[in-house]
């Protein structure tokens, strides 16, 4: 009498269920996208150790020589 299940709404039922999936999926697919895509977010960035080597060379506890030597030794680890 309606057109099938639901009176006449299935079909747009369906639409928007499938919609919704495909939008899900699409939304996970690009959040591992991104992830995958960026292993290191700053490239440019410090480790943990050089950050605070540097951090003792601006509070004078290493002098400039030290400092270069040992994140020299850092780098090579």
């Amino acid at each position: 009498m309606y057109g099938g299940m639901m009176g006449g709404w299935g079909p747009w039922f369906m639409t928007v269920n499938t919609l919704v999936v495909v939008a899900l999926l699409l939304g996970v697919g690009l959040v591992v996208y991104r992830t995958v895509q960026r292993p290191d977010r700053n490239p440019g960035a410090l480790s943990r150790a050089e950050q605070l080597l540097a951090e003792r060379y601006v509070r004078g506890e290493i002098d400039r020589g030290e400092y270069e030597e040992r994140r020299a030794t850092i780098r090579e680890s």
